[in-house]
C-alpha cells in the first residue's frame, strides 16, 4: 500500500519544463500543467491537438490551482462557436446543484463515487474550458484494458462489477433529471484501489479493486 501511494504522488507531481509551449494552452489561473492525454504526452508543442471523440481539437492537462492550491483536470476545447458564457455557466450550476437522490435529498451529486465532479466550465483565450476532478494514475477503460495488453477475456468478477458500478451512476444521474450523454470507454476512467477486497493483485494487469468513474460530464450538455 505505501508502494501504491507513494506511485500516485509521484504521478500527481510531475510537470512539464517551464519553457514548455504547451503552458499557453493553460489559463493563468493555473500552474504546475502536465499532459494527460496519451497523444499529448508524445507531442512537444500545442499544435498537435487532434480532434477528439468530442468532436472538437482537445487537450488535457492535470494543473495546480493558484486560488486553493489543489490538483484539478483541466479539459480545453478549441474552434467551439456554439458555447458562450451564459451556456458555460448553466451547464456547470446544472451539475453543481444537482441533488444525488439516493441520499434522500441529503447530497450533491458530483460527489457520487462513481462520477468525476465538474468544477468549473468557462470561456476564455477563444477556447471552451472544463475542470474536473483530478485522480491521480486513472486510466481511461480503453487504455487499460484493450490498450494495456492484459489479457482477454477479463475475469467474470471484474466485469459485474464494472456494470453495476456503471448502471448505479447512470440511475443516479437519471433521477437527478441530467443525462449521462456519453458512455464510451475512453470517457470512463477507473482507478486501483489498494486494500481488502481487491480483485487480484494490486500490481497486476488486470488492477486490484477497481473503481468506475463516469468523465466528462457536463462536456457533452454544453456542446450540444
Amino acid at each position: 500500500m505505501w508502494e501504491h501511494y507513494r506511485d500516485l504522488d509521484m504521478e500527481a507531481s510531475r510537470q512539464i519544463a517551464p519553457d514548455d509551449p504547451r503552458h499557453n494552452a493553460v489559463p493563468p489561473t493555473y500552474v504546475n500543467a502536465y499532459p494527460l492525454d496519451e497523444d499529448e504526452r508524445l507531442q512537444p508543442g500545442i499544435s498537435g491537438r487532434k480532434r477528439s471523440s468530442l468532436g472538437y481539437p482537445t487537450s488535457a492537462f492535470r494543473v495546480t490551482s493558484r486560488e486553493d492550491g489543489r490538483n484539478y483536470c483541466l479539459r480545453r476545447l478549441d474552434s467551439v462557436r456554439c458555447v458562450s458564457h451564459k451556456i458555460a455557466g448553466t451547464v456547470r450550476d446544472a451539475w453543481i446543484n444537482a441533488v444525488d437522490p439516493a441520499t434522500g435529498g441529503g447530497g450533491r451529486l458530483i460527489d457520487h463515487p462513481n462520477l468525476v465532479a465538474l468544477y468549473r466550465a468557462f470561456v476564455s483565450q477563444r477556447a471552451v474550458f472544463f475542470v474536473h476532478r483530478y485522480y491521480p494514475g486513472a486510466r481511461t477503460l480503453l487504455e487499460r484494458y484493450l490498450h494495456g495488453g492484459v489479457p482477454l477475456p477479463l475475469p467474470e468478477d471484474l466485469l459485474w462489477s464494472i456494470v453495476t458500478q456503471l448502471v448505479g451512476v447512470v440511475k443516479a444521474v437519471h433521477g437527478s433529471n441530467l443525462a449521462v450523454r456519453t458512455l464510451q470507454m475512453n470517457h470512463i476512467l477507473c482507478t486501483t484501489e489498494a486494500g481488502i477486497g481487491a480483485v487480484g493483485a494490486a500490481s497486476s494487469p488486470v488492477g486490484g479493486r477497481v473503481r468506475i468513474r463516469v468523465n466528462c460530464i457536463g462536456i457533452p450538455d454544453a456542446l450540444e
